[in-house]
């Protein structure tokens, strides 16, 4: 299986020096201007994630049943695939239960818990091998989304040699037979279930040993938000939904209420003279931001399940929730959640009727433009953003997460940040106290919500490698036009005034890395009074004079 079936995730807590401030800009005189080039070389980089992705493979036999023996060999083929596959499904279920971290309610607490989780429709068996008459081995990869720490949590075996970097994990599933697995015993018997399996406990007799390697993969570069795709006609749709709640303190209330009180103090108009009064048909919070210069109406939606009755009326909290997918930019979902990958909008203990599943997701009309979403549960890394990236409008021809960008958990999600989060993502987006929307890369949003108790919940971003590297405001008419200061090239944000390595100043667009410039140009470092604040596109020769680019 590609490894670029799905965007690479990123998951980042950045400490160091944020290049950009999400706080409005002032505009600064010339006699306080001093942005100077740095040329490559002359300055350390510091960069810190809090999780990333690890490549997880091996192999394994699967033997066919005997009344299958007889057929043609194509046909004996297609079955061994499809117990190869069974067979991988399985293991991804016994592994993710060993990584995932445990809650005190678990009758296995102490069984595994390594701050991680496995993405299930990574989990693919591959290469196919006859061994013997009806016997066949299959290669299988898949994915694992955990904590910087992972490699040194996993177990090395002694027994294999583990490549560069890596670690081959002996890792016990239940020893099953043909028939046990196409039957689903293992999902179905109590006894071997992956939430009461330990290999440890059990006699060697019943376990098949599969060898893991485990290795770390490449991390996504860091993106900007996709402001000008969010804005582009000059209006921004956010619904903000909190699902049904069993706990006495009742935090879908009460973070619900904390989003309404924010929104208000930020000067957004409440379509509601309380908050009490919010209906599922009250209408948005309308607020109007500047951008770039541009005008943008924001229209947020605001949505708790105690506006009805969350049994009865579960059907009405779901249709809500598919119309803020199908209709709106920006979607935060916050509520009880897990590796089942169901959207849990209503009272999900007595009712499925509010529930969204996988197979409704993939086959939801969703639209083909961009949108962020955000899944604040606990345990979504695992299929929830698979569930976009499976929706034929979110799939690119090689099977790539397009058009949308999902923030997920490999952990446990705090129920009593959830208000907090998404008012993170609302200033991000569209400003708090500020009417001006000033962009930032999904490092600095990731930063704002993976802060504090919220950094054991490991929130990442997938979908990024097709967002833009190049500031929003950036505008490619200004770029190497000669300059006194700042004001002379636009947007303060998307392009500063830079004296290039000859000493003459010349505007230069803000960017993250050498992919967002003009061919022929480079992303380079940029200085204020010895102080590295931010990266700019400057031609590679380091000078805009006109011989050279």
């Amino acid at each position: 299986m590609s490894r670029t079936f799905i965007k690479k995730a990123l998951f980042t807590l950045l400490l160091s020096i944020i290049l950009f401030p999400s706080c409005a800009p002032n505009e600064e005189g010339m006699e306080s201007e001093n942005f100077s080039l740095v040329p490559p070389g002359k300055a350390d980089n510091f960069y810190s994630d809090s999780a990333m992705e690890f490549l997880v493979s091996g192999s394994m036999l699967v033997e066919l049943a005997e009344e299958h023996l007889d057929l043609p060999a194509d046909e004996q083929r297609d079955r061994a695939e499809e117990l190869a596959q069974l067979k991988v499904t399985m293991l991804m279920a016994y592994l993710n239960e060993y990584v995932i971290d445990k809650s005190d309610h678990s009758s296995q607490a102490d069984y595994g818990g390594l701050h991680a989780m496995a993405r299930a429709a990574s989990f693919e068996s591959e290469t196919l091998t006859e061994e013997s008459p009806g016997v066949y081995r299959f290669s299988f990869t898949g994915e694992i989304g955990g904590s910087l720490d992972f490699m040194d949590l996993v177990p090395a075996s002694p027994n294999y040699t583990a490549p560069l970097g890596g670690k081959v994990l002996e890792f016990g599933v239940p020893l099953l037979s043909t028939t046990d697995l196409q039957n689903g015993l293992w999902q179905s018997s109590y006894a071997i279930s992956p939430s009461s399996w330990d290999p440890a406990t059990k006699d060697p007799s019943v376990v098949e040993v599969v060898p893991l390697t485990i290795t770390p993969e490449e991390i996504s570069k860091d993106a900007f938000i996709d402001y000008n795709a969010l804005m582009a006609d000059g209006l921004l749709t956010v619904g903000i939904h909190f699902g049904y709640d069993y706990n006495e303190q009742q935090y879908d209330l009460q973070e619900a209420r904390e989003v309404y009180d924010k929104l208000v103090v930020w000067g957004f108009a409440s379509p509601a003279p309380s908050f009490e009064a919010l209906t599922l048909t009250s209408g948005p919070f309308v607020k109007t931001v500047t951008a770039n210069g541009r005008s943008v109406r924001v229209e947020i939606t605001l949505i708790h399940d105690q506006m009805v009755d969350p049994v009865s009326d579960a059907a009405l909290l779901k249709a809500a929730l598919i119309e803020s997918f199908t209709t709106r930019e920006v979607i935060l979902f916050n509520g009880h959640a897990g590796f089942s990958g169901r959207f849990l909008p209503a009272n999900w203990q007595s009712t499925s009727a509010g529930n969204i599943s996988s197979e409704e997701m993939w086959a939801m009309n969703l639209p083909s433009w961009y949108q962020v979403v955000l899944v604040n549960g606990c345990d979504t890394y695992g299929k929830f953003a698979d569930n976009f990236r499976l929706n034929p409008a979110k799939q690119d021809a090689q099977g790539n997460l397009i058009n949308v960008d999902v923030v997920t958990s490999t952990s446990f999600a705090w129920l009593s940040q959830m208000g907090n989060v998404s008012l993170k993502f609302v200033q991000s987006l569209c400003g708090g106290y500020q009417n001006e929307v000033t962009p930032i890369t999904w490092d600095r949003l990731l930063t704002e919500i993976n802060w504090g108790v919220n950094s054991s919940v490991f929130f990442g971003v997938h979908g990024i490698d097709d967002n833009p590297r190049l500031h929003p405001f950036a505008d490619p008419a200004a770029q190497c036009r000669p300059c006194a200061a700042t004001s002379d090239c636009g947007s303060p944000l998307g392009q500063k005034c830079v004296a290039m390595l000859d000493g003459a100043k010349y505007c230069a667009m803000t960017c993250l890395d050498d992919s967002a410039c003009p061919v022929s140009m480079t992303c380079q470092n940029v200085a204020k009074e010895a102080s590295i604040v931010s990266r700019h596109c400057v031609p590679v020769s380091l000078t805009c004079t006109s011989d050279a680019h």
